[in-house]
C-alpha cells in the first residue's frame, strides 16, 4: 500500500479552509489520549457488544523501517505511538520515528517524513500533537526526536520552514550553560496543545534536570519554562539538601506526557524522581520529583502540586498524565482529575484548587541501612480508593507454578527484604511497582459508567547495591574455589571451560544460579557455598569483565546518566535504545573512538560536550575494561552504586512471584471500589500446562466506547482483546503479527467506525519486533446498517 494516495485527497486540498472537526470530541481521535483531557474514550457505539465479534481486518500498513532484533545501534524496534485521525488522515510515527500520513479508510501511505538526515534512526516516540489557527488556515504537526521539536506541514510532511531553524527547535537551547553543554532534554511524550502554545513534558539526559517548557506555535520561541528540579527563589528550592542540586544534579523528568484543561487555562503531568534512582545521598523531600504539577497554561505559573513518593528511591513515579472528568463529591459536582500510580494508587483531586479527595495517611517505613542515605521516614498510604494492584510483596506470595520454581521463589524471598518501600540495601530488596503498577499509556474514564479501567503490572523486581570502593563479594569466593580450573580471567584452564560470556548464554542469574545449585550438590567440595554464596558466585559470573569499583570512570558512569540507562553493569535497559555496554573492546579498538561517540552521541543517545577530556578518557576506559587507579578526587561522591536491578524472575524466566502478573481493572469513581479484577494476557505454554491465564507484563493503553466496549493489547502473548466493560469478560480477541505496547484509537470515516493498533513489538516485553498497523472494522454491511 505504498505510496498509495486516498481517494480524497485532492478534495481535502480544495475544501481545507472550510473542514472542522466534529463538535463532539469523543467522536474523533485528533489528540493523543483521544482528546486534550487524555479520557482513552469514545462515543462511537456502531462497534458494540453484540457486535464485536463480527470485527474484520480493514486494512494493514507496515512501514517497512522494521529494526532486526540484534540492530547494532538499537537492538531492535518498537513503536509506542497513539496515531492521530485528523479529516481522515491518520498520522503516527514509525519504528525509525518517520512521521506518516496515511488515509485512515484504506491504510495506504500519502507521505512520509524522515527526520535523520541519513543516520540511522530508532528510538520511541508517543505520539504527535495537531494544531490549527482559528481560521484554519494554518495548521501544523508537532513531534520530538532527540532533543529537537519538529514542526511539520500535515499536508504535506515538509517541515515549516519559518518555525524555529528551517523546522526544527532545539529543547537544549536556551537552558543554562551547563546543561545546555551536556546535551539537554528528550521528550518521548507527545506535546500538548494550549491556543497557540505548544507544550512538551522534558526529560534531562546527561546529568540534566527535566523540564516543562511552552513554545509559540508559529515561531519555536520558549514563552514560559518549568523547572523540575527548582532555581533558588522557586517553590521547592529548599527540598533538596544541597543548595546546588538545580545546577549539578539531574533527572525528576516530566516523560509521562501531560493533559489540558482548555477552559480552566491549566495543564497537568507528572514528573518522575531525581536521579540516580536507587541512591542520593541528601537530605529533603526532592521536589518535584514523584509529583503531580498544576501549572498556569498561558505563563507556566505553578498552581500546586502534590507529591506522591518522598525522596524516592525505588523507580516508583507516577508514569502517566492525570485523567480529567468530573467528579461527584458529597452531592456536588467538582472539576476532578485521577492520578494512577505505580504504586497501584488512584489519587483522586479538584483540578482547579489541587484539593485532595483520596483518603490516605502518612505511615512509618524504613529507614536506610546505607550509612549516607536519607530516606524519608514517612510515606502516604491510601485508604481509599482501593489500590489496583499488589502494593508490597509478601513472603506467602512466591510462586506457585511449579515446586521448582516455589523452591526457588520461597528461599529468595527468605534471603531478600520485603516491606512496602524498604529503602535498597547491599542485602537486596524485592517490591512491586518499577514497571507499574500503572504504566505511561494511563487509564480509560468512561463518564456513562462513572469506572476508570487501568491494567496493571505485578512483576516484582529485584535491586541490591553495593560500596562503590568494595570488592564483590562473589569475587573472593570465585578466587577461593573457582580460580585453579576456571582462572583468574575466567578463560579456562586446561579442559575446563572459560565463564567469560555467561551472560550471554544465560537469561538471568536465577537460571545459572539453580544451575551451580546442582553442581555444587553433587560434590562435597564446597561446604562454603551456602545459598547466599552460591547467589553471590552467579552473580559476579553474570558480568562479562568484571569491574573494577574503584575505577575513577565508575563514579562518572553512576553519576553521568549511564547507569539509568544501561544498569548498575553495564548489561543494558531492557528497551531497543538502552543496549548492554558489555563487550565493547572489539567495537570500539581505539579508546578515542569511543571518546568521540560519548561526545557527539549515536542512536538514541545525543552528546555531551559537557565531559573534559580528562573525564572522558575515564569514563571510556571504565567502558573498556582498561584499568585506572583512582586519584582522591575520584573518590568523592556517593558512597553506594547499584549492583543489581532487574526483574525478580524464576529460572525459566517468569515471574517469581504468585500470579497473576498482570490484571485489567474497572474502578468505580463513585465508590472507589474495585468493580472487576481480570488477568491480562497470558503464557501459552504454562495454559498448556493446566494453569488458568496468568497475565503477563503489559505496556499500551487502554480505550473505552459507548458501545460498552473496552479494547486494548499490551500484553506478551501478542493479541488484541475486546472486553465487556460491564463485565470484564473477553469478548473477541485477534492474534496481533507482534506486540500491541501502544494505545489503540478508534475514528469514523464515511459512517464506518475503525480502530487502529500499532504493532511494533520489542520495547520492555522483549517480545520480537515489528512494523505493523492493523484496523479492523465491522463488515460494510454492518456500517451500512
Amino acid at each position: 500500500m505504498r505510496n498509495c494516495r486516498p481517494r480524497f485527497h485532492f478534495v481535502t486540498l480544495v475544501l481545507l479552509a472550510g473542514l472542522t472537526l466534529s463538535a463532539d470530541p469523543h467522536r474523533s481521535w485528533s489528540v493523543v489520549g483521544g482528546d486534550e483531557k487524555v479520557t482513552h474514550y469514545s462515543t462511537l457505539d456502531q462497534i458494540n457488544r453484540d457486535n464485536v465479534e463480527e470485527l474484520e481486518v480493514a486494512w494493514i500498513y507496515r512501514s517497512g523501517d522494521l529494526l532486526a532484533d540484534d540492530n547494532e545501534y538499537w537492538g531492535g524496534s518498537t513503536i509506542q505511538s497513539n496515531p492521530i485521525i485528523v479529516e481522515g488522515w491518520l498520522f503516527t510515527t514509525t519504528p525509525t520515528l518517520d512521521v506518516v500520513a496515511l488515509d485512515a479508510a484504506t491504510g495506504g501511505e500519502i507521505w512520509r517524513y524522515t527526520p535523520w538526515k541519513g543516520k540511522i534512526g530508532g528510538g520511541y516516540n508517543r505520539g504527535l500533537a495537531y494544531w490549527s489557527s482559528e481560521d484554519g488556515a494554518d495548521r501544523r504537526l508537532y513531534y520530538t526526536v532527540g532533543n529537537e521539536l519538529i514542526c511539520l506541514d500535515p499536508w504535506t510532511g515538509k517541515p515549516v520552514f519559518s518555525f524555529g531553524e528551517r523546522g526544527r527547535r532545539s529543547m537544549a537551547k536556551g537552558l543554562i550553560p551547563e546543561h545546555e553543554a551536556r546535551g539537554g532534554v528528550v521528550s518521548p511524550a507527545a506535546p500538548a496543545i494550549y491556543k497557540d502554545l505548544v507544550i512538551v513534558a522534558g526529560m534531562g539526559d546527561w546529568r540534566v534536570p527535566g523540564n516543562v517548557s511552552a513554545y509559540d506555535a508559529i515561531t519555536g520561541d520558549r514563552v514560559w519554562i518549568f523547572h523540575n528540579i527548582p532555581h533558588p527563589g522557586e517553590v521547592g528550592y529548599d527540598s533538596w539538601g544541597d543548595p546546588d542540586y538545580w545546577r549539578d544534579g539531574f533527572g525528576a523528568n516530566a516523560w509521562g506526557g501531560l493533559s489540558v484543561d482548555t477552559e480552566n487555562g491549566m495543564v497537568y503531568f507528572p514528573i518522575g524522581q531525581a536521579k540516580p534512582d536507587l541512591h542520593r545521598p541528601n537530605p529533603g523531600d526532592h521536589l518535584f520529583g514523584n509529583s503531580v504539577v498544576a501549572l498556569d497554561a498561558a505563563t507556566g505559573a505553578y498552581r500546586w502540586h502534590f507529591q506522591e513518593i518522598r525522596h524516592d528511591l525505588w523507580d516508583m513515579e507516577p508514569p502517566c498524565p492525570p485523567v480529567l472528568f468530573d467528579l461527584d463529591i458529597n452531592g456536588e459536582t467538582v472539576p476532578g482529575m485521577a492520578l494512577t500510580s505505580k504504586t497501584g494508587f488512584t489519587w483522586l483531586f479538584n483540578r482547579i484548587t489541587g484539593e485532595n479527595y483520596t483518603e490516605y495517611e502518612l505511615r512509618p517505613v524504613p529507614s536506610s541501612d546505607l550509612t549516607t542515605e536519607y530516606a524519608s521516614p514517612v510515606q502516604p498510604w491510601v485508604t481509599w480508593p482501593e489500590p489496583f494492584s499488589r502494593i508490597d510483596v509478601k513472603p506467602d506470595e512466591y510462586s506457585n507454578i511449579s515446586p521448582e520454581a516455589e523452591a526457588f521463589s520461597k528461599r529468595r524471598l527468605a534471603e531478600a527484604d520485603l516491606g512496602w518501600l524498604t529503602p535498597p540495601n547491599t542485602k537486596g530488596i524485592i517490591y512491586y511497582g518499577v514497571h507499574g503498577g500503572a504504566e505511561w499509556p494511563g487509564p480509560a474514564y468512561d463518564p456513562e459508567r462513572k469506572l476508570l479501567f487501568i491494567n496493571s503490572n505485578q512483576t516484582p523486581w529485584f535491586v541490591k547495591m553495593r560500596e562503590v570502593v568494595a570488592s564483590h563479594e562473589g569475587s573472593q569466593l570465585y578466587s577461593n574455589h573457582c580460580v585453579s580450573c576456571h582462572g583468574w580471567n575466567r578463560g579456562g584452564v586446561a579442559d575446563n571451560p572459560a565463564l567469560t560470556d555467561l551472560n550471554q548464554r544465560y537469561d538471568s542469574v536465577g537460571i545459572l544460579e539453580s544451575i551451580l545449585r546442582a553442581r555444587v550438590g553433587e560434590h562435597d567440595d564446597y561446604p562454603e557455598l551456602d545459598n547466599r554464596a552460591i547467589l553471590e558466585v552467579s552473580e559476579f559470573l553474570m558480568d562479562a569483565i568484571p569491574d573494577q569499583l574503584n575505577h575513577p570512570g565508575a563514579r562518572l558512569y553512576a553519576q553521568g546518566g549511564c547507569v539509568e540507562c544501561h544498569g548498575g553493569r553495564r548489561e543494558g535497559g531492557g528497551t531497543p535504545d538502552r543496549p548492554s555496554l558489555k563487550n565493547l573492546g572489539p567495537k570500539y579498538p581505539e579508546i578515542a573512538e569511543l571518546k568521540r561517540v560519548i561526545r557527539e552521541g549515536t542512536g538514541a543517545m545525543v552528546g555531551n560536550t559537557g565531559f573534559s577530556d580528562d573525564e572522558l578518557t575515564k569514563l571510556a576506559n571504565f567502558l573498556l575494561g582498561i584499568p585506572m587507579e583512582p586519584g582522591p578526587e575520584d573518590l568523592e561522591g556517593p558512597r553506594y552504586s547499584t549492583d543489581r536491578f532487574e526483574r525478580f524472575l524464576d529460572p525459566d524466566g517468569y515471574p517469581a512471584t504468585r500470579p497473576p502478573w498482570g490484571t485489567l481493572n474497572a474502578i468505580s469513581m463513585e465508590t472507589g471500589k474495585i468493580v472487576w479484577k481480570v488477568p491480562l494476557g497470558e503464557f501459552s505454554e504454562l495454559t498448556a500446562r493446566g494453569i488458568p491465564p496468568t497475565g503477563t507484563e503489559n505496556f499500551g493503553g487502554p480505550v473505552v466506547t459507548s458501545g460498552g466496549l473496552l479494547f486494548i493489547g499490551a500484553t506478551m502473548d501478542e493479541k488484541f482483546r475486546a472486553f465487556d466493560s460491564d463485565t470484564g469478560a473477553i469478548l473477541w480477541e485477534y492474534q496481533l503479527p507482534s506486540g500491541g505496547y501502544a494505545t489503540p484509537s478508534t475514528y469514523e470515516v464515511d459512517g464506518r467506525q475503525y480502530i487502529v493498533i500499532p504493532c511494533g513489538g520489542g520495547g520492555k516485553p522483549g517480545t520480537k519486533s515489528g512494523d505493523a498497523f492493523v484496523a479492523f472494522a465491522l463488515p460494510s454491511t454492518f456500517a451500512q446498517d
